[in-house]
């Protein structure tokens, strides 16, 4: 079983050694795969006796050690009849502890195969199994690989709250301390990004916990994890006593095959702390580690980085010699990723040593691997050697061209990194907000459970002094002790009532805070961006009437766009923070719909005619009392979104209905990208990421659809998404009529325009 599981881990260290971009995210992402497998046998299933089985004879926590084996071995259709088979049993037997464990294989066989709905309906039946006839370790477990599946899904914040729920369980495990050292790891992966001190820590105690156990096996792991982090950190000096440690655990266990990710990551240290000869004396010990097991992929790899390490020296030829050596390797290997790091270094050393006929070859190669691979950072690469190449022949225009799609990919991956660090701010805050919420909650439901205690403690006490006052007849003397005691035990539970009023009161004032605060701090925020950014603005407007140069003029348009693009960002933040804040609507006049949607039409007709889109609006004569101008910009910006990001030559389809009950919709359908799964959830959140882009280049900033809610809101109105990706998208608002004089004068006639 540990080979098995050995070698699973090495297709992931593999990988990583061939991919120079991506490297310790895939050597952390397979430890982190390996280590939650190795726990899931330890703690998730039943130890099973070495001596062999006939079929009679098995247990079911025996059958439940081969469905893992089968699903490691990617055996999927054995590994689905068998669980079902024991889930039958333990279910037919009430055997909850091999119900839960096969529940829990069979909630990840679907997870394997992509199969998201399944996996999520099974994972609540291990919850609820767990919560009632479970362990803690096992309550602990299914929190594990929803977490997990969380992580895979990019649902952050998810991940956070429901591995907090497996870290108050931690206090219950006492017969397993695997279990914990698995919530620490995993807690450890999902706050890596934005708290990595707290992930160092939690990682150094499940080291500790395997320490303890003596589990040499978990240590190697544990350390090859923290060194990676250190690396992730910068701090290269501090991650190789981590990666000596394990290389050496590894060459005691006898998984000298592993050995190569260790190396290279070492090599990748000293070289990051300029230290060339410690590099390449751990990139030589790596290309001879896999050498000697036959790691073809980790060679070639390893070939193209040693040549790297030759040509920063200046010792070309055997730089070329080495990467001749890769190529021959690649040519058995289909690797698109592989081939392209080969080609970026045939044409970097051939441009160095001025070959630019071989250059140019290598050069058409890396192009056509851009197509394949669709990776922004190869890109980049490839159109700055491109314009390198065409600067030497001196043919400027081409390289001037070649610049200009550098510099567009290098934005588009700058854009893509600023949307990454918003939206891991966000995620934070979000977190942050979720986490104030459930405990506001459970403070609430801790209230709501002692005043349901109280009130029938307080039943019970009055039929008590119902009883009381009829033996009070007969008795009155010995009642009258019993009465009082009664009056005092009400008065402490008033008294315990008004406590906890007190503390809910309190919380409410938090929170409100909380909210003023984010207010304030978004004020500040924009405000400080925009006087220097006027100050920019005005001083490109002065060299605008400056330049000359052509190129110089291309490049000053570009800055001119970028901070345009800033100051639309900033009006658009201010608008909506503005939204945030506004008082309810008290302004309403009454409206004829159909020109308000014309006079929207009349606006975007010129951007629709660039872009060859025919808007059609089909509508119901229809009166109503409401705000024009908060109409007016839902209308504007529901039609602007599905002119920008529709392709050219489709429609747009504009449609007022009147509905039964006093309401009445506004529709507004579009042709273009539509929206996927993930996009439906983010789509009215303020910088929600979605996958779909302007068709024209036009401007986004992620803010539209969250006003327009803002604003439905404050019209006592909502707003309904229908969509598929790639089949266009259909927005419903429904709004109050609120205007009942002259509905009888209207009929639902149905006038139709085409605007071309």
């Amino acid at each position: 079983m540990p080979g098995r599981l050995f070698r699973i881990l090495f297709s992931y260290s593999s990988m990583a050694v061939n991919l120079n971009i991506h490297t310790k995210h895939l050597l952390y992402k397979g430890c982190s795969a390996f280590i939650c497998a190795l726990l899931f046998l330890f703690f998730s299933l039943n130890a099973c006796s070495k001596k062999e089985y006939d079929p009679g004879e098995k247990s079911l926590a025996e059958l439940n050690d081969e469905v893992f084996i089968l699903i490691s071995q990617l055996q999927f259709e054995k590994a689905d009849s068998l669980v079902n088979y024991v889930i039958e049993v333990a279910r037919s037997q009430s055997n909850y502890n091999d119900l839960i464990n096969a529940k829990t294989q069979l909630a990840i066989l679907y997870q394997r195969q992509g199969m998201d709905d399944a996996f999520f309906e099974c994972m609540d039946e291990v919850v609820s199994l767990a919560e009632k006839h479970g362990t803690a370790r096992q309550k602990a477990n299914a929190y594990i690989v929803l977490t997990n599946k969380y992580l895979e899904m990019d649902e952050t914040t998810e991940a956070v709250l429901t591995i907090e729920k497996a870290i108050q369980i931690v206090p219950e495990i006492d017969d397993d301390m695997r279990a914990v050292a698995a919530v620490y790891g995993t807690k450890a992966q999902v706050i890596q990004a934005h708290d990595p001190a707290e992930a160092l820590r939690l990682e150094y105690k499940a080291l500790e916990i395997f320490q303890q156990m003596n589990d040499l096996h978990n240590q190697a792991i544990m350390l090859f994890r923290l060194g990676s982090l250190y690396q992730d950190l910068g701090d290269y000096e501090g991650s190789r006593p981590m990666l000596y440690r394990a290389i050496e655990m590894n060459k005691q266990l006898g998984r000298d095959y592993f050995i190569t990710s260790l190396y290279y990551l070492l090599a990748v240290s000293y070289q990051s702390d300029e230290d060339s000869d410690q590099a390449m004396y751990y990139l030589n010990e790596a290309i001879e580690t896999a050498i000697a097991y036959d790691q073809f992929g980790s060679m070639a790899s390893l070939y193209t980085k040693k040549a790297k390490y030759l040509r920063l020296e200046g010792v070309f030829d055997e730089a070329l010699s080495w990467l001749q050596k890769s190529k021959t390797l690649i040519e058995e290997i289909d690797s698109a990723d592989i081939r392209a790091s080969n080609a970026k270094e045939f044409v970097k050393l051939y441009y160095e040593t001025e070959n630019f006929s071989e250059m140019r070859v290598y050069l058409d190669e890396l192009h056509m691997l851009d197509e394949e691979l669709d990776d922004l950072s190869n890109r980049i690469v490839t159109w700055e050697m491109e314009a390198r190449y065409r600067e030497a022949f001196q043919d400027y225009q081409g390289a001037i061209d070649a610049y200009r799609s550098y510099m567009t990919y290098q934005d588009s991956l700058d854009q893509i990194n600023r949307d990454k660090e918003i939206e891991e701010v966000r995620i934070a805050h979000e977190v942050d907000m979720k986490i104030a919420e459930n405990e506001l909650l459970q403070q609430e439901l801790m209230y709501q459970i002692q005043l349901s205690n109280n009130q029938k403690r307080i039943l019970i006490i009055l039929t008590i002094a119902v009883l009381v006052i009829i033996v009070f007849l007969l008795v009155i003397f010995k009642n009258k002790k019993h009465l009082e005691k009664a009056n005092v035990s009400l008065e402490k539970k008033n008294q315990v009532i008004y406590s906890k009023n007190q503390e809910l009161e309190k919380l409410n004032t938090e929170l409100k805070q909380l909210n003023q605060d984010k207010s304030r701090l978004i004020d500040i925020i924009v405000h400080d961006l925009r006087n220097p950014l006027f100050g920019i603005i005005s001083f490109l407007d002065v060299m605008d009437e400056t330049v000359t140069d052509e190129t110089q003029r291309e490049y000053l348009e570009i800055a001119k766009k970028s901070a345009e693009r800033l100051n639309n960002l900033i009006d658009s933040l201010l608008d909506v923070h503005s939204l945030e804040k506004s008082e309810e609507v008290t302004e309403y006049n009454v409206l004829d719909v159909s020109d308000i949607v014309k006079q929207c039409i009349d606006t975007f007709k010129s951007i629709a005619e660039k872009k060859h889109i025919k808007i059609h609006f089909e509508a119901t004569p229809i009166r109503v009392e409401s705000n024009a101008t908060y109409l007016s910009r839902i209308i504007d910006n529901l039609v602007s979104n599905a002119i920008k990001f529709s392709p050219e030559h489709k429609n747009v389809y504009i449609e007022t209905v009147r509905k039964s009950e006093g309401q009445w919709k506004l529709v507004v359908k579009d042709e273009g990208q539509g929206f996927s799964y993930n996009d439906k959830k983010r789509v009215f959140q303020m910088f929600g990421r979605l996958s779909a882009r302007p068709t024209g280049d036009e401007d986004s900033t992620g803010l539209g659809l969250y006003a327009v809610k803002i604003l439905l809101e404050k019209l006592k109105g909502y707003i309904v998404l229908e969509s598929n990706k790639g089949k266009g998208a259909r927005f419903t608002c429904v709004l109050p009529v609120a205007y009942e004089s002259d509905v009888s004068g209207y009929k639902n006639e149905r006038e139709t325009i085409h605007i071309s």
